[in-house]
């Protein structure tokens, strides 16, 4: 699989943990950090979180190719993300994890999400890091239902 992740200045350390952890846990991941390489106070999410949606954009294979994103709050940079073609980001940001990891399960069993924002100012890296195990792990079942939904966003 390969991971492409980004951050922007308020997500920039948890970004640093899910790369540590991400290449202790797993040696078959392949991850390309789009930036910042250089924690900067004043960065703007766009600039960096664009870079993820359009590799996922050009890309759309979630079991093959998926997308992190870190923020502030995560919301903006869900937005973003979400504005690209084949781009289906979804977002985590409490420390409730009994929801935290459904949430995980379901967008990926149901919406076949490709990317996955993290507010990283509302939860902590372990249970962050914990829920991004969940999602990464999880297979999109292919429910007609479901593939009848996708479409649809897609047209």
């Amino acid at each position: 699989m390969k991971i492409a992740i980004a951050s922007d200045h308020a997500g920039f350390e948890l970004k640093k943990y899910f790369i540590q952890l991400l290449k202790e846990s797993d040696s078959t991941i392949e991850i390309v950090d789009m930036g910042p390489d250089l924690y900067d106070k004043d960065d703007d999410y766009p600039v960096y979180i664009k870079k993820v949606a359009e590799y996922i954009s050009q890309n759309d294979n979630p079991e093959e190719y998926r997308g992190i994103i870190i923020g502030g709050s995560g919301q903006g940079e869900n937005i973003c993300a979400n504005k690209y073609k084949n781009v289906r980001s979804v977002l985590i940001y409490c420390n409730d994890m009994i929801s935290n990891h459904n949430m995980a399960k379901v967008t990926r069993q149901h919406n076949d999400a490709n990317v996955i924002s993290f507010g990283a100012r509302f939860i902590e890296q372990c249970n962050a890091f914990d829920v991004l195990q969940t999602w990464l792990a999880e297979k999109f079942t292919g429910d007609p239902r479901h593939v009848r939904r996708l479409s649809k966003l897609e047209n």
